[in-house]
């Protein structure tokens, strides 16, 4: 399992809009606001939430909005687009 666990900072970009999809994340803690282009928050991720992991559905996937850290000390699990897709292939075929 290729994974880190990633500690971030109040007002920290995660990635942004355009940007290579090449990792997912999971929420430990904290939370993360998807923003669209004028700014406005789509999605507000909080603990056990999951993202960036729609970016993996397309070959040359890229993000689709950013993704910017709103709470001090917010604790991320990172997991790459390859390991995603193993494990998903593992449990579709077992």
């Amino acid at each position: 399992l290729v994974h880190e666990i990633i500690n971030l900072l109040d007002q920290a970009v995660l990635f942004n809009k355009g940007d290579p999809g090449v990792n997912m994340f999971i929420v430990i803690s904290g939370a993360v606001n998807m923003v669209d282009s004028e700014g406005n928050v789509v999605q507000r991720c909080t603990e056990t939430f999951t993202f960036g992991e729609r970016a993996f559905k397309e070959p040359n996937g890229v993000r689709a909005l950013t993704a910017k850290v709103v709470e001090a000390d917010t604790h991320l699990l990172m997991l790459t687009k390859e390991d995603f897709l193993d494990k998903t292939f593992f449990f579709e075929h077992n």
